[in-house]
């Protein structure tokens, strides 16, 4: 009997404590999937997927994929926990083959400005600063 007792309670703390996690989640205005249709090289990021991580015991917090372009398909980073700057901003950071590619993204009405610095690991490649705007994707 104390032990049934027990169980059930500890059933219902569990189910609380969940439904109350669930219920923390981030609703962040960046969330969702972001394009940028006039993507056409390599070096242009053409996709950004923003995602909530919702998990039960730990902080909610938004993750980022970045897409770059590529054929036949985009390429990825790997997706990459975000992180929120004073003013608004989040910032994510990407070790690739080639460079460290920190990324800024602020929002600005309807649409997704990007600011991503290259820092080349080779020193045949100049560090460079690209901009680039992107659309939620639609429905």
């Amino acid at each position: 009997m104390i032990i049934r007792t027990g169980l059930i309670f500890f059933g219902f703390l569990y189910a609380s404590t969940h439904a109350q996690a669930q219920t923390l989640c981030l609703e962040d205005q960046e969330i969702g999937i972001w394009v940028n249709d006039f993507a056409d090289n390599k070096k242009h990021i053409a996709r950004i997927e923003i995602e909530a991580m919702c998990n039960p015991g730990t902080i909610a917090h938004l993750r980022i994929r970045i897409r770059p372009y590529c054929q036949p398909r985009l390429c990825t980073w790997g997706w990459d926990a975000a992180r929120r700057q004073a003013d608004g901003a989040l910032t994510t950071s990407y070790r690739t083959f080639y460079a460290k590619r920190d990324i800024t993204i602020r929002l600005v009405g309807r649409r997704m400005n990007v600011t991503l610095n290259n820092s080349y690991y080779d020193d045949q490649y100049t560090n460079d600063q690209r901009q680039f705007t992107l659309w939620r994707e639609p429905d």
